[in-house]
């Protein structure tokens, strides 16, 4: 080991599995570091194309911090997560006016003030030190099973219907619509689910390094069957 930190050996796969179990290392703390060895023994372009990719995905479960059920009040509504990643831009204003000006009239200044007022009640907004209004944690995660299926489709329902009103204000430039109808075996449907969520992983880490961001969008990805499995 004082070898490889003095830059005089690198460290082999090995060597890297042991020193994450003697340090005691969480999941996504030795998927991180095992995706950053592998980026420095990379022999080709591809290799360490696939292990900056799986950097990426590691980096994003690194930061994230599970809600807690308390919060679920927040995913009652389609906007209040919109609201919050607004904080992270460099000319927010904590007003309703701001936040419905920028969410482009889809909620009255009122609900925007009620939706600030909400994410500082539930601790996903602080005051900082200069008295402005920052996100507590870099990135959350509503996880697997932290909200009901009710909530969790109520919340999805109002945003697609927001989709819709939304898409008549934007010209083509301004958005990506795209959808994929895919045949596929039952079995490997809880595979794809996985492949969704690695892909949402990788967008996070890729983009956690943003200092100046200047808008927010929304990424969906939806999994929705049509066809009942087994049937012709």
């Amino acid at each position: 080991m004082q070898l490889v930190i003095s830059g005089q050996r690198n460290m082999a796969p090995a060597l890297a599995a042991k020193f994450c179990r003697l340090v005691n290392f969480s999941a996504p703390e030795r998927s991180f570091f095992l995706a950053l060895v592998r980026i420095e023994q990379a022999q080709t372009l591809k290799d360490r194309g696939e292990a900056e990719k799986a950097m990426r995905i590691a980096y994003r479960r690194l930061l994230t911090n599970p809600m807690s059920k308390a919060q679920e009040e927040i995913f009652r509504g389609w906007h209040h997560m919109l609201v919050r990643e607004l904080v992270f831009l460099k000319d927010f204003e904590a007003s309703g006016e701001y936040v419905s000006a920028r969410l482009n009239g889809l909620i009255t200044a009122a609900e925007g003030e009620r939706s600030l007022a909400l994410l500082k009640q539930a601790g996903f907004l602080v005051v900082g030190e200069e008295g402005r209004l920052k996100a507590a944690e870099p990135i959350l995660d509503s996880g697997n099973n932290t909200f009901t299926h009710e909530t969790m489709q109520a919340h999805h329902g109002e945003t697609l219907v927001t989709w819709g009103l939304n898409l008549k204000k934007l010209d083509s430039k301004q958005q990506e619509l795209g959808l994929l109808h895919i045949p596929i075996a039952s079995e490997k449907i809880p595979e794809l689910r996985k492949r969704i969520r690695a892909f949402q992983d990788e967008i996070i880490g890729w983009l956690e390094s943003e200092k100046e961001p200047d808008r927010v969008v929304q990424l969906g990805t939806y999994l929705i069957p049509y066809s009942r499995g087994g049937e012709h």
